[in-house]
């Protein structure tokens, strides 16, 4: 068989291919081309990028929290003569003591939310570093994790006695109250366990997904994306 002309072969067609085509073979004895490597920037993974938005969104909330509870101390002895002003005696009693209780743990409880908005600072600045992929960014988040769950169990603890202080309070105050309204002290005590008990198992949430967090940030599959050694021995994971 004559050779084919060159104008019967197209443009770009390889010579093996043309000439397997000729024979009879449609597909011919061609390997496929080896797919090109990503030379694109590094894809974030997905726990870093869950880690990202929880620490902006915590962070900014945290920092409006703290102020406006550094606030609310200092504008307790306010609501209290207020209270006192409203003609209930009962009312602006319970108040009065309530912010006695509150005078003796101010200087802890001004601490603690110092603590905080420092640690929310963090988070935010962190967040942002992952954002533009810094490798500061899993230092400091790595420590404010810690200090935060460290944090957490501090707050609890000095909440549990607080709370242990003003509970006898405000149940005189309540079975005053429920003179004018039966039951109302027995249902109120019951919400104020149930808020305590949700409250104690948030705080225990918050502290185990700073633990997961601050765990998850030292596993090579972040190391791998800031392109820095990993600093837990811990397998990679897909999350």
């Amino acid at each position: 068989m004559p050779s084919p002309e060159p104008s019967d072969r197209g443009e770009g067609v390889p010579d093996d291919v043309f000439t397997a085509n000729v024979a009879g073979d449609p597909i011919g004895n061609v390997g496929a081309a080896p797919p090109q490597a990503y030379t694109g920037p590094p894809i974030r993974p997905l726990g870093l990028t869950i880690i990202m938005v929880l620490c902006l969104l915590f962070g900014v909330f945290g920092t409006l929290q703290g102020i406006l509870g550094i606030g609310g101390l200092f504008l307790g002895d306010l609501f209290a003569e207020m209270a006192a002003s409203s003609g209930d005696t009962a009312q602006a009693r319970m108040q009065m003591e309530l912010q006695e209780t509150n005078r003796r743990f101010m200087i802890p409880n001004v601490l603690l939310l110092l603590g905080g908005i420092t640690i929310a600072v963090s988070l935010v600045a962190g967040g942002a570093g992952i954002a533009m992929r810094r490798l500061w960014s899993v230092g400091c988040l790595r420590k404010a994790f810690l200090a935060a769950a460290v944090l957490e169990v501090i707050r609890v603890i000095l909440a549990g006695f607080q709370q242990a202080t003003n509970m006898p309070i405000m149940e005189r105050y309540f079975r005053e109250s429920s003179q004018q309204m039966p039951g109302f002290a027995n249902l109120t005590t019951t919400f104020m366990w149930a808020g305590l008990v949700f409250w104690l198992v948030w705080a225990t949430v918050k502290i185990g997904l700073m633990l997961w967090g601050r765990h998850y940030l030292g596993s090579p599959q972040v190391a791998g994306y800031f392109g820095a050694p990993s600093t837990d021995g811990h397998q990679e994971s897909s999350f």
